[in-house]
């Protein structure tokens, strides 16, 4: 499963903020002169949450380059539509989140390539407008780091027309 830039922050948030609040209140303890092995013990613990929330947060920003790269420089190929579906991962009872799978086969080995990303959260069988949606790869012709053009594939009418 490919995840997006708002999940990365997400699951930075969730991991920062815990450890904010453990160095916090460690800093505060030994500040009121609490025991200092205790203390030191949820500071560990407070910047280890807190670096991890970096690290996740940074991941997500070298995604988000690594995508408007795809998109800057990239080509691009249509692969064709089979399928949404269900994202277990992000889908909820009330609010179904669908991903997409596609299939394009390079004519020039006929080797048939898969791709799939997520994060649709409106109904595919109402909303997807076309067969075909724009992949777009790594300009060295390599299909391992590829973004999908979801929005290109959707129409959305406005209810009031």
């Amino acid at each position: 499963m490919r995840s997006s830039p708002k999940s990365y922050l997400m699951w930075a948030a969730l991991f920062c903020c815990p450890g904010l609040t453990f160095v916090t209140t460690a800093v505060a303890v030994l500040f009121w002169g609490g025991n200092r092995t205790a203390t030191a013990l949820v500071a560990i613990i407070g910047d280890s949450l807190f670096l991890f929330g970096i690290y996740i947060l940074a991941q997500g920003w070298v995604f988000g380059n690594k995508k408007r790269r795809l998109i800057a420089q990239g080509k691009y190929v249509y692969a064709e539509i089979l399928g949404f579906p269900l994202d277990d991962f992000l889908s909820e009872k009330e609010h179904p989140v669908y991903q997409i799978l596609c299939s394009y086969t390079d004519p020039a080995t006929g080797k048939e390539y898969l791709f799939c990303d997520g994060g649709i959260a409106l109904s595919p069988d109402e909303h997807v407008a076309t067969k075909k949606v724009r992949v777009y790869t790594d300009p060295e012709g390599d299909f391992s780091d590829y973004c999908i053009d979801v929005a290109g594939c959707i129409s959305v009418q406005n209810e009031d027309s």
